[in-house]
């Protein structure tokens, strides 16, 4: 959808608020997610807990340096960038096809 398609066209990071598996099945469709920068087990929560847990690891990111997050920025880079190309190939047919 466009709340996850905007930060993946600005070749930005993301946690996203959605589903569980969310992040699983995104990967399954090829994209690379950010669990090498920080915890992504907030993909197997659901409801509050999932909230709560999406909450610390923004506080944990927030609290790094600028330094520190402009180093993390660049080393997402080629993740970005994947993710980027990827999307414009992408049609709803390819999508579906992914999960047959």
């Amino acid at each position: 959808n466009e709340k996850t398609g905007r930060p993946i066209i600005a070749r930005t990071p993301f946690i996203v608020y959605a589903g569980k598996d969310f992040l699983k099945n995104m990967k399954h469709m090829g994209f690379r997610t950010f669990d090498q920068w920080w915890s992504e087990d907030y993909d197997n929560l659901e409801g509050v807990r999932r909230i709560q847990r999406m909450l610390s690891q923004i506080k944990k990111i927030s609290s790094q340096s600028i330094e520190k997050l402009h180093r993390m920025y660049d080393d997402m880079q080629p993740v970005l960038e994947h993710n980027y190309q990827l999307i414009k190939t992408l049609t709803p047919a390819k999508m579906h096809n992914k999960f047959k």
